[in-house]
């Protein structure tokens, strides 16, 4: 049970309820995330908008993998476990690696991947973390790292957009969703771009 208001098939009605079922229908389970922005839908509508953006357009600076792994690491640094579990997921799905669980949100900085994903994945941690003490440093090692200004700018919309979700998530108290096997996940989709993991020696 939620903290704060969240919908389900059998409290939610009229248009509501035909978008969770829609979801159940088509992706093959329904998403805390969906339960909770739903209840009002002038926040669902742009948040959704916002998110397919920002981490689903095959034409963003950053790989499908890249924003993974962003997500990964917001989401579990603020404790928003729905969006977490099916991040995970999506990640596991990508790499072919079942290693990749909630335990990367503290362990990323071990795993081997090039250098622009870990300034990337840096700067989440910072901004999400310590968003008060963002320096100018902070930023130039996104631009060190080879990231131009427009991806810089994206990078800090992206975080900043996981934040908003995930706070809502964490507020709500919701539990990690359980995603079925045959759940189809648009963020497991692999794009065929490189960016990410690199092989270890």
């Amino acid at each position: 049970m939620a903290r704060i208001l969240a919908l389900s098939l059998e409290t939610a009605e009229g248009p509501q309820r035909a978008l969770l079922e829609k979801m159940q229908s088509e992706v093959g389970y329904i998403s805390g995330t969906r339960r909770l922005l739903l209840v009002d839908p002038q926040i669902a509508q742009p948040g959704r908008q916002l998110y397919e953006y920002l981490n689903l357009r095959p034409e963003s600076p950053f790989s499908r993998l890249q924003r993974e792994m962003v997500a990964t690491v917001v989401y579990g640094m603020i404790g928003a476990k729905p969006c977490l579990s099916a991040h995970c997921e999506a990640m596991r799905r990508l790499t072919g690696d079942d290693d990749f669980g909630p335990a990367f949100v503290q362990r990323w900085p071990d795993y081997p991947m090039d250098a622009q994903t870990l300034a990337l994945l840096r700067y989440a941690h910072r901004l999400t973390g310590s968003p008060d003490r963002i320096t100018d440093q902070d930023v130039e090692s996104l631009r060190e790292a080879g990231w131009d200004e427009a991806a810089i700018y994206e990078a800090t919309a992206l975080v900043a957009m996981f934040n908003f979700i995930g706070r809502i998530e964490a507020a709500s108290g919701l539990p990690m969703d359980e995603i079925p096997a045959s759940a189809d996940l648009a963020e497991a989709r692999p794009d065929g771009r490189a960016g990410g993991l690199v092989a270890s020696n």
